[in-house]
C-alpha cells in the first residue's frame, strides 16, 4: 500500500509543480504589461530563443542521455552524471568564444552577462533536473519546481514592480529562480558522491552520445516551427514588430500548449 501512496503522492507533487510552472505565469501578465516596453518584450524573446536554439547544440542534449543511462539499474549513474556534466561543462566554454559572433546581434549585446549567465543557468537547470529524473527522485523535482515558480514571481514582483528594472530585471529573475533550482536539485542529489576524476567510460560516452545526437535534430525542428520567424523580425530590426508577433502570452501559454 505504501507504494501506491507514494507514487500517488508524487504524481500529485509533480502535478501541481507542472501546473505552476506553466500556468501561474499567466497570471503575471498584467505586471509584464505594465512594466516592461514593447521593445522590451521583443528582446527578452529573442534572447530566450536564441538560449533554446544553442542549448541542445552545444549540450549534444546530453542531460537526455543521463537521465535514460541513470534509468538503467545496471548503468554506473556516477560515470553517467560526469560524462553529461563535463559535456555541458564543455558547452558554456564553446559559448565563450562565441563571445564575437553573438557581440554583432544588436539585440543580444547589449545584455551579453545576463545571455551568458541565463544560459549556464538554464544548462545546469536541465541537467540535474533530468539527472533527478534519472534516479527517480520526482518528488524532489517536483517541489523544486514549485520552489521555482513561486521565486521567479516574487523575483519578478520585487524587480519590476518595486526597482522598476525592466528586461533586466525581468531575465535577471528567471536566472536566479533556474541557478536555485540547480542547487536546489544538486544539493538534495547529494550530487558530490556522483563526482569521479577517474578517466570516463569510452564505451559509456560513445553510447549516451548515440542516444543523444539523434535528439538535436528533433529539438531543432521544433525551433523551427515555434520560434524561427522570431529571427525574421529580428534582422528587420524591429523588435517591437517582433513583440507584436510573439508577447509575453505567446511565449507561455503558447508553449504550454505544444507542449
Amino acid at each position: 500500500m505504501s507504494r501506491y501512496k507514494k507514487l500517488i503522492t508524487n504524481t500529485l507533487i509533480f502535478t501541481i509543480s507542472e501546473f505552476a510552472s506553466k500556468f501561474l505565469m499567466f497570471f503575471m501578465l498584467p505586471l509584464y504589461t505594465s512594466y516592461m516596453n514593447s521593445g522590451d518584450y521583443g528582446i527578452s524573446d529573442l534572447i530566450n530563443t536564441t538560449i533554446n536554439l544553442i542549448i541542445p547544440i552545444l549540450t549534444l542534449s546530453i542531460f537526455s542521455s543521463v537521465m535514460r543511462f541513470c534509468l538503467e539499474s545496471y548503468s554506473n549513474k556516477t560515470q553517467a552524471f560526469m560524462i553529461g556534466l563535463k559535456i555541458t561543462l564543455l558547452g558554456i566554454v564553446v559559448l565563450l568564444f562565441m563571445y564575437p559572433i553573438l557581440k554583432r546581434f544588436e539585440s543580444i549585446s547589449n545584455y551579453l552577462m545576463l545571455f551568458y549567465l541565463m544560459y549556464i543557468a538554464n544548462a545546469l537547470d536541465l541537467l540535474f533536473s533530468h539527472f533527478a529524473r534519472g534516479l527517480s527522485k520526482i518528488k524532489v523535482l517536483g517541489i523544486t519546481g514549485i520552489i521555482k515558480t513561486l521565486m521567479v514571481i516574487v523575483l519578478n514582483i520585487i524587480f519590476l514592480a518595486r526597482l522598476n528594472m525592466g528586461i533586466k530585471g525581468y531575465m535577471l529573475s528567471y536566472i536566479l529562480a533556474s541557478f536555485a533550482s540547480a542547487i536546489l536539485l544538486a544539493v538534495s542529489l547529494k550530487f558530490w558522491e556522483y563526482l569521479s576524476f577517474e578517466k570516463p567510460d569510452k564505451e559509456l560516452k560513445e553510447e549516451m552520445i548515440k542516444y543523444s545526437l539523434p535528439l538535436i535534430p528533433n529539438s531543432l525542428s521544433w525551433w523551427l516551427n515555434n520560434s524561427a520567424n522570431r529571427y525574421i523580425y529580428a534582422t528587420r530590426k524591429n523588435i517591437v514588430a517582433n513583440e507584436k508577433r510573439c508577447t509575453i502570452f505567446y511565449s507561455k501559454v503558447g508553449k504550454t500548449c505544444s507542449e
